[in-house]
């Protein structure tokens, strides 16, 4: 017989995270959330804001929890359309921001952003599985701050190349 077990609480204490073994603070009473939960926004001590525009919700889940726990503020537009309409109502610092995506793809939003006084200088990563030459050389032209391939990079190195632009 299965006997139902509560998770022990954690304070202070640090916690191993699932990728990379890397070392997480967990700062309050509660076991840390899972990926399923959903991550409250937690603004950064110097408010930077980094909005995520990504189809895949796992995806955008799991940065937006490396985002939080990174001290950022995370905001998630699952597609481009919507993605439009978060950087012009968030003015996010940074964004990442996926190509291949329903109804209209990442180089359409890059283009956009790009036509928008408000929002044309700030950085955006565009983050693809997507690795061509001319991918990349299309990302650029249409004005990129960087170009990676996701499946290069962990959650935790994007994040530090947040930092590098923020």
């Amino acid at each position: 017989m299965l006997k139902k077990t509560k998770k022990p609480k954690v304070s202070g204490e640090e916690k191993k995270s699932a990728d990379e073994g890397e070392i997480i603070a967990v700062a309050n009473d509660e076991a840390p959330q899972s990926a399923e939960e959903k991550v409250p926004d937690n603004p950064s001590k110097d408010g930077k804001k980094v909005l995520v525009i990504e189809d895949d919700s796992m995806l955008s889940s799991m940065y937006k929890m490396k985002l939080t726990d990174a001290g950022y503020q995370a905001v998630i537009a699952n597609e481009g359309n919507a993605g439009l309409e978060a950087a012009k109502k968030e003015k996010p610092e940074l964004i990442l921001l996926d190509i291949m995506m329903p109804m209209m793809d990442g180089f359409a939003v890059l283009a956009e952003l790009r036509k928008d006084s408000s929002l044309k200088e700030t950085p955006v990563i565009i983050m693809t599985n997507l690795g061509t030459n001319d991918d990349i050389e299309k990302g650029k032209k249409l004005g990129a701050t960087d170009y990676v391939v996701k499946a290069d990079l962990t959650p935790a190195q994007i994040v530090e190349k947040i930092k590098k632009y923020l």
